[in-house]
């Protein structure tokens, strides 16, 4: 007998949601360019500043937990911006960083470019909707304890400290980090159980913690440009 799958779809359209901002981590590797989405409180009242993007660019680039991560990661990798959008209306602009680029310094071979550590993003509740993740790109062979995991004495820490850095530059220039769950509309199944059968408005959850929740590696295949 099949097993019938409940789900709500997504709101079409731009994504909107309240007191809510994109900050979005931009890397290059080998001529592909690859990103982390960071989610922030926003309360200020808007416009943002168009310079806030490079504000917090240099705020990531300078905390020292960014250096040290930096080292995991091969030097073909670069940091290269932040853009950050305000989510509280449609289309708004992307506010785009205009400093330097910063680059990997570790030393040994380059994983695969597909290759990546997921941080786990944690709130007060669990389940789906309520649990992020980071998938960190660019990193050199040293990070592995073996062939399926990466180290969790060394590398994983410093990843954790890296992400937990880059919500700092951005909490001090924006607000504090939370999940950002769009707006999903109800079940179009008939029959569909609670809580499938009533939309779910856009929303944001404090985060509360930020750990790694399996050191399996990971793989994010379309950072090799497919």
């Amino acid at each position: 007998m099949a097993r019938t799958v409940f789900a709500r779809p997504p709101q079409r359209g731009p994504i909107v949601i309240p007191n809510c901002a994109l900050v979005r981590w931009v890397w290059q590797q080998n001529g592909v360019t690859l990103s982390i989405n960071l989610f922030a409180q926003l309360s200020a009242a808007g416009p943002l500043n168009p310079a806030v993007a490079e504000t917090i660019f240099s705020a990531g680039k300078a905390n020292a937990a960014t250096t040290a991560w930096l080292a995991h990661c091969s030097p073909s990798l670069s940091l290269s911006g932040v853009h950050v959008k305000d989510l509280r209306a449609a289309n708004n602009p992307t506010l785009a960083s205009t400093g330097a680029s910063l680059a990997g310094t570790g030393t040994g071979a380059p994983l695969s470019q597909a290759t990546a550590m997921a941080v786990t993003l944690r709130t007060a509740q669990s389940g789906r909707g309520f649990v992020g993740r980071v998938f960190l790109p660019g990193m050199v062979d040293s990070v592995l304890a073996n062939a399926r995991t990466f180290d969790e004495v060394v590398a994983g820490p410093a990843a954790v400290a890296f992400v937990q850095g880059l919500q700092a530059a951005a909490t001090a220039s924006i607000g504090a980090p939370v999940l950002a769950q769009r707006q999903l509309l109800a079940s179009t199944v008939a029959g569909a159980p609670p809580p499938y059968n009533s939309p779910r408005p856009a929303n944001t959850i404090p985060i509360t913690g930020v750990n790694i929740a399996s050191p399996l590696v990971d793989t994010q295949r379309r950072r090799v440009g497919r």
